[in-house]
């Protein structure tokens, strides 16, 4: 073991003249003596795929729910939008409006029955346009009515 290098696990074998002559693969596997290669560690699936990815993970995950609750600590006071536009009193009290806006629970319920109400929200589902729905059942019972007449 001492005076071999060491990358050689087991001696390797000495090919005989006639191997030699015969031009004779002399070793069918030539990996043999290597090391084996290396493997990723247990526990961690694909390790090579995001190399610096997921170093940041809990910080990321805060940053984002800050971004979030529209909070400006935890990200520089250059990056927030109110501090460009001069409007540094502003900040606590939107903060609060914000928070305070989605707690009411009178506020929530109006969210929603005028979210069932607008167009935008249903744009492009058919079903949901209520004043086309009312005009085109107009217009079709009209031309229900007159259908014998609009045959001809």
């Amino acid at each position: 073991m001492g005076d071999r290098p060491l990358f050689l696990r087991e001696e390797p074998p000495d090919f005989s003249l006639l191997q030699r002559l015969l031009c004779l693969d002399p070793e069918p596997d030539p990996c043999r003596f290597l090391p084996p290669p290396p493997v990723p560690a247990p526990g961690r699936r694909n390790r090579e795929r995001h190399r610096g990815k997921r170093r940041n993970r809990e910080r990321n995950r805060e940053w984002h729910r800050d971004k979030r609750r529209n909070r400006e600590w935890h990200r520089g006071k250059q990056r927030n939008r109110e501090w460009h536009r001069d409007n540094r009193r502003n900040q606590e009290w939107q903060r609060e409006w914000h928070w305070d806006k989605r707690r009411n629970r009178e506020w929530h319920r109006e969210w929603h029955r005028d979210k069932r109400r607008n167009r935008e929200w249903h744009r492009g589902k058919r079903r949901n346009r209520e004043w086309q729905r009312e005009w085109n059942r107009e217009w079709h019972r009209e031309w229900h009515r007159d259908k014998r007449r609009n045959r001809e």
